[in-house]
């Protein structure tokens, strides 16, 4: 199944965006965006990014890792640089000069009047040391170094992750809340253990 092909043709329809115009806003050949949409080749890691930033979704959504596409704020974006900015205490004019952009351009990005290309992402994404993901609001795991372990602790437990994705998807915010309480129990429970065993 093609899972990459078709997330970005769907994506690019929902767009009203012809493969040509795909294929220009990318600088590739409209044979390329063919032969993603068909399945006949794949895009890499790098062109997977550039078109999650085109359509404004993650790469795990193109993937097929994950069912949210791009529903999420659109200024979450520029919410979060500004967040990021004022966290290590930097004026839109330092932050600029640090990121060798413009303070215009600055502003413009956390403003939501302008979207950087995908190198001005994973500079941005760099400096600050998050993940793309988290900075265009993906994810919501900070740090590229939480994200590997998260993604990790994920695959290394799928059962667990299904009945948790199934619930999350069913339960009342109520019931939800109580499991998050019953697991938090458990947590404490098993650190208490080990604890005693240490001892």
């Amino acid at each position: 199944m093609n899972t990459i092909g078709a997330r970005i043709k769907k994506l690019r329809l929902d767009n009203n965006m012809t493969q040509r115009e795909l294929a220009e806003k990318m600088s590739v050949r409209l044979s390329t965006i063919s032969n993603y949409e068909t399945g006949y080749s794949t895009p890499d890691i790098n062109t997977l990014a550039k078109i999650a930033t085109i359509f404004d979704t993650s790469i795990d959504y193109l993937a097929g890792k994950s069912e949210v596409g791009s529903n999420r704020d659109p200024l979450l974006f520029s919410k979060r640089l500004a967040q990021l900015r004022k966290e290590n205490n930097y004026t839109q004019k330092e932050l600029a000069a640090r990121l060798q952009i413009s303070n215009v351009t600055l502003s413009q990005y956390e403003t939501g009047a302008r979207r950087p290309d995908i190198e001005t992402l994973k500079n941005i994404a760099s400096y600050f040391n998050v993940s793309v993901d988290y900075l265009v609001g993906s994810s919501s795991i900070k740090s590229a170094d939480s994200k590997r372990e998260h993604d990790e602790l994920l695959e290394g437990f799928p059962e667990g992750v299904q009945i948790l994705r199934r619930a999350n998807r069913e339960l009342t915010p109520e019931a939800k809340a109580k499991m998050i309480e019953i697991a938090n129990i458990f947590i404490d429970s098993v650190n208490a253990k080990e604890n005693d065993e240490k001892k």
